[in-house]
């Protein structure tokens, strides 16, 4: 270790969002933007704040190869690497840090993120991992750097996992959820290269100054494909005062003029999201931006009171045009709803993305065809359609793990559908037919003149910056990434 036992200042914490084995290939529909990663940009800030020197990497926003980050490592030689993990990462991080371990054997690797979480007692076997952080890594990483560094007893860090001195994989107590998130400091941009990241080209416009943020933690629903709640509770909101002031920091300092609210559900509490649209208009926060809303929760006066406040975009997560599906897996709402909701926004006039899935289990031709029925039935501005995936911790990762129709997709499948984790083996379909339906799905919605005009008449100047590379995809298979 770098500090004496008394005294962090010296250590040296590196961050490290990692990078991909390869780059996207051409006829990936790159269309999701670039997002700051806030949760290390969090951690950090709270590390720096205890004397910690911390550097963050975005490999993916910088565009690093896993040469590139191991030859940051073997130069530096920080005193612990903390690396975040989505499900879909983990093979190409277990080898990263097999490398990192040869060429900086001192760095302690420390993982992390959601894959971590619940995969914990798997991935803390791999020899090259020292510790997993479960949960929100804010308190507990710190406390972890403190006990390495004076050699307490790791027993008492709340939340972390590890090997003992006889490599026996030891659990620790979870910690409890941060009650008060004002606490903690706005995420650390500074250490992020800002400029790199943009909006979803169907959001913010392109080549303006663009960032998330993170207002609220949890979600008070329990949909059947989501491990939201299982990872963070039920939703616990900043103070509209604290969000306002990351708001007013980032027009100020960094020139923001668009933002993406991260947050599962923005506006779940309708009383706290108009004081936060009111408060913008009050101090003069000129920030245009766009959240997740609900089916069945939102209403008109709120929808008019985000308009007024900038508001550019409202997302849906719609998923099924099957009632039937829909039920199943808890969403707790109708089809009628969604019909409703859809045409309410719409007489906001707020633009409406409306994000759709395909593949469930139970699926059936005539369930797919009963989503692409209602995408064209409803007036969307802007549509998303995902192959479902199931990730650890959701219930149906468990039903399909019961059922054992987990599976990989071949290389056919992953390369049109997008497909970067575990497969569902569907019994009345195949990957050929969600290929078909899949496309049929976008011809169906875009290629219609009423959709046409809306976006050439609205949205011209993403038109011209999308579609041609869109339909090139959808009519050769052919992507060309900007």
């Amino acid at each position: 270790m770098n500090a004496s036992i008394n005294d962090t200042s010296g250590i040296r914490c590196f961050l490290l969002v990692p990078p991909e084995e390869k780059t996207k290939k051409d006829n990936e529909v790159g269309q999701e933007g670039i997002f700051p990663p806030l949760g290390l940009a969090y951690l950090a800030a709270v590390l720096r704040n205890n004397n910690i020197q911390v550097k963050i990497f975005d490999a993916l926003a910088s565009r690093l190869s896993m040469e590139d980050v191991c030859e940051i490592i073997q130069r530096e030689k920080p005193d612990f690497c903390g690396i975040t993990v989505l499900s879909q990462q983990i093979k190409a991080v277990q080898k990263l840090v097999a490398k990192l371990k040869i060429i900086s054997p001192s760095t302690k690797i420390v993982l992390g993120g959601p894959h971590i979480h619940f995969e914990h007692e798997n991935v803390i076997i791999d020899s090259n991992v020292d510790f997993c952080v479960r949960g929100e890594g804010e308190e507990t990483v710190l406390e972890l750097i403190q006990a390495v560094n004076k050699k307490t007893d790791l027993r008492v860090v709340k939340g972390i996992v590890f090997k003992d001195e006889n490599n026996k994989v030891v659990i620790n107590e979870q910690r409890q959820y941060i009650k008060n998130l004002d606490e903690i400091p706005f995420p650390a941009r500074d250490l992020l290269p800002m400029q790199t990241y943009k909006a979803p080209i169907s959001l913010g416009s392109p080549g303006r100054p663009f960032t998330s943020v993170l207002a609220t933690r949890g979600c008070p629903f329990k949909c059947h494909y989501c491990s939201l709640t299982a990872m963070w509770g039920n939703q616990r909101r900043r103070s509209v005062e604290n969000v306002l002031d990351e708001l007013e920091e980032l027009q100020e300092k960094y020139g923001i003029k668009y933002v993406s609210f991260v947050d599962d559900l923005l506006v779940v509490n309708k009383k706290w999201a108009i004081a936060l649209c009111q408060g913008m208009r009050e101090r003069g926060i000129n920030i245009e931006w766009d959240c997740c809303g609900r089916i069945g929760v939102m209403d008109e006066e709120l929808l008019l009171e985000m308009k007024k406040a900038n508001c550019r975009c409202v997302i849906y997560g719609i998923e099924f045009g099957s009632q039937k599906i829909l039920d199943w897996i808890q969403r707790c709402y109708t089809i009628q709803q969604v019909i409703d909701t859809v045409e309410m926004t719409a007489k906001a006039k707020i633009p409406i993305k409306g994000l759709f899935m395909m593949g469930y289990p139970t699926e059936t031709k005539e369930t797919l065809q009963e989503t692409i029925s209602l995408a064209k039935k409803l007036k969307l501005d802007y549509v998303t359609l995902s192959i479902v995936a199931p990730y650890s911790g959701t219930k149906l990762y468990e039903y399909c793990k019961e059922n054992n129709v987990l599976c990989d997709m071949d290389q056919k499948g992953k390369d049109v559908l997008q497909l970067r984790y575990k497969a569902i083996a569907l019994e009345h379909l195949t990957v050929d037919d969600l290929i078909n339906y899949y496309k049929k799905f976008y011809f169906a919605y875009i290629m219609r003149p009423s959709y046409i005009w809306l976006m050439l008449t609205r949205h011209p100047q993403k038109v011209l910056a999308f579609g041609p590379r869109f339909l090139k995809w959808l009519f050769l298979g052919k992507w060309e990434n900007s």
